[in-house]
C-alpha cells in the first residue's frame, strides 16, 4: 500500500473536469442523509465529552451556555475539517453513502477549502440553503459533493 493511500480514500479525481463534477453531483436526498449521519456522530461526540467531563469532574456544569456553545462549535468544526482533510473529502456520512467533496473544477480540495466549508456550516440557516440550487457551504468554497461511482 502506497504511503499516500488511505483505506478511506476515494478514487483520484486529478483529471476530471467541471462537466464531470456536474454529472456526478449527488442528490439532495443523499446529501440530507449524509447530514443526518454526520450530525448524529457529532451528538455522540458531544455526549461522550459530557460523560468524560462528568467522570473527571472537569466542572462543565459551572460553565455558562455561551462557553458551552463555543466548545460545541469547536468540536463541530474540528470534526469536519479534520475528517474531510484526512480522508480526502469524506466525512463519515459521506463515506457510508459513497460520496466525496471535490472542487468545482474536479480537483481535490485543500485544507483551506475544507476550512471554508466548515466555517460556512455555522452560518444561521445555512442548512436551508440546499432548498436552492447550491448550498452556501458548497457555493462559498467552490466545492461540490459527488457520487464516487459516477465520478
Amino acid at each position: 500500500m502506497d504511503f499516500k493511500e488511505n483505506i478511506l480514500d476515494a478514487p483520484d479525481s486529478a483529471f476530471k473536469t467541471k462537466e464531470d463534477v456536474v454529472k456526478a453531483e449527488t442528490s439532495k436526498g443523499r446529501r440530507f442523509l449524509g447530514f443526518l449521519i454526520d450530525y448524529a456522530i457529532f451528538y455522540v461526540m458531544m455526549f461522550l465529552l459530557g460523560v468524560v467531563s462528568a467522570l473527571y469532574s472537569w466542572g462543565f456544569e459551572e460553565i455558562d451556555d455561551f462557553v458551552l456553545n463555543i466548545l460545541s462549535i469547536g468540536v463541530f468544526l474540528s470534526y469536519y475539517i479534520l475528517i474531510e482533510t484526512i480522508t480526502n473529502g469524506r466525512s463519515l456520512g459521506k463515506y457510508i453513502l459513497g460520496t466525496k467533496v471535490v472542487k468545482v473544477n474536479g480537483e481535490q480540495p485543500e485544507i483551506n477549502d475544507y476550512f471554508v466549508r466548515s466555517i460556512c456550516r455555522i452560518v444561521p440557516f445555512e442548512a436551508f440553503s440546499f432548498f436552492g440550487s447550491v448550498g452556501w457551504h458548497d457555493k462559498w468554497s467552490d466545492t461540490r459533493v459527488v457520487d464516487i461511482k459516477k465520478f
